[in-house]
């Protein structure tokens, strides 16, 4: 009898074991769990941030910018935070440009006659012809593009900046006044913000 009884299960057995099999499978490929979705998050720009900068000669406004903390700085305070600076914008050549510290402190330029070759950087930029609509579209901007650490520059020229501290920023050169070293302009720029 013990034979008999094992004949009989063995068929169940194989049947609620193909059905079990099935419903895992069909299961498995059809259920979805909230950590199985693909999400696309993006980390926008932040506000705006609207500075006016200086060239060299020019006493009012400062000529070194810390993009990181949205700052520019004037001679005096530059020097003392020379690794922190990320672009200077200066008068050279018969224009303005958009200088890394350390290519202005190789070009002579007088502001940065002080700084500390072991300090200032060699901060690239990429020049883009639209801004990138959010930090992630400018990250992939600037690995793309040319990167530069001088550039001559007119309002209306976008940059996407690798700071001192890896980050990367969107600089718009909004205006430029006078056509000497005693020039200014005004520059807005936006930093990594939250991701959403």
């Amino acid at each position: 009898m013990g034979t008999k009884f094992s004949r009989k299960l063995l068929p169940a057995g194989v049947i609620v074991l193909f059905v079990t099999v099935a419903s895992c499978l069909t299961g498995c490929l059809t259920d979805s769990k909230d950590g199985d979705k693909s999400t696309n998050v993006t980390t926008s720009w932040t506000m705006d941030s609207v500075l006016t900068v200086g060239a060299q000669g020019n006493v009012s406004y400062g000529t070194a910018i810390d993009l990181d903390k949205r700052r520019v700085l004037l001679s005096l305070a530059a020097n003392a935070a020379q690794d922190s600076l990320d672009v200077l914008f200066a008068y050279h050549n018969s224009s303005f440009v958009l200088i890394a510290p350390r290519t202005a402190k190789d070009s002579g330029i007088t502001v940065a006659a002080n700084y500390d070759t072991a300090k200032v950087q060699y901060v690239q930029f990429v020049k883009v012809e639209t801004a990138p609509a959010n930090w992630d579209a400018g990250k992939v901007a600037y690995d793309a593009g040319v990167k530069v650490s001088y550039s001559p520059v007119a309002p209306g020229d976008i940059f996407v900046v690798k700071t001192t501290e890896g980050d990367y920023s969107l600089l718009t050169l909004m205006s430029i006044n006078g056509s000497t070293a005693t020039g200014s302009g005004v520059i807005k720029i936006n930093i990594k913000g939250m991701a959403h």
